[in-house]
């Protein structure tokens, strides 16, 4: 599969009917490309009805991608996948089977996971110029719980900066002197779970953990209104 990136926001025009016009074309080299996977990120924001005040052509551009999407004739070449913090945000149509079959909750990272997360953010923004032992990053997913891969990023880099500073490479202290100076910024991660959980149709994609917690799910959504 060739993979692409579909962004609504850079199809929109100014002049009447260019948008739909720059949307048929997108569509058409989608096409070309196939078998292709079409990558729709922050769906929610990207991908939904007009609200008004630009003489319905996001209505337009959004019911021609609902067509283009359960079109059965290019099921199996074109595969959409999208990504969403908020999915009970969507429209009802984007989420029928024949556009998005499958919903598939990711949660906060486990302790492994974070130490695995931490591992390659320090590759990534410490260009491997790091001296950690596997212990202490073991130490540091377990002294994290509820932090998202987004923080641990955020840390990361505030570790490289550190380090840096020093001309050393980063050390385990750099990052945990980080930890104590960065301040998280995710909201919401139990009410972004939750919704997660509950848009979820394929337990096969759940964690066995997670298949007791759907009556805590329901009342954490019910707590905010569903929104």
């Amino acid at each position: 599969f060739t993979a692409v990136k579909y962004d609504q926001s850079k199809i929109n025009a100014k002049w009447v009917g260019e948008s739909e016009r720059n949307q048929e074309r997108v569509l058409a080299a989608i096409l070309t490309f196939a078998p292709v996977l079409v990558f729709i990120d922050e769906i929610d924001q990207k991908l939904r009805r007009s609200e008004g005040g630009d003489s319905g052509v996001s209505m337009r551009l959004f019911g021609r991608m609902l067509e283009f999407m359960s079109d059965p004739g290019i099921r199996g070449r074109v595969l959409f996948v999208a990504a969403t913090n908020r999915p009970d945000l969507l429209d009802a149509a984007l989420k029928r089977v024949g556009r998005f079959d499958i919903k598939v909750p990711f949660f906060v990272p486990e302790a492994d996971e974070r130490a695995d997360i931490f591992r390659v953010m320090l590759n990534r923004y410490a260009n491997f110029k790091w001296s950690i032992k596997e212990g202490q990053l073991r130490k540091l997913g377990a002294d994290t719980p509820g932090v998202t891969g987004a923080e641990i990023e955020g840390v990361v880099v505030k570790a490289t900066d550190l380090a840096a500073r020093e001309e050393s490479p980063v050390e385990y202290r750099h990052v945990a002197k980080a930890l104590s100076l960065v301040r998280r910024n995710t909201a919401d991660v139990d009410f972004m779970t939750a919704a997660a959980l509950l848009e979820c149709n394929d337990l096969e994609f759940v964690p066995p953990k997670w298949h007791d917690k759907m009556d805590w799910a329901q009342r954490v959504f019910a707590g905010r209104g569903g929104e």
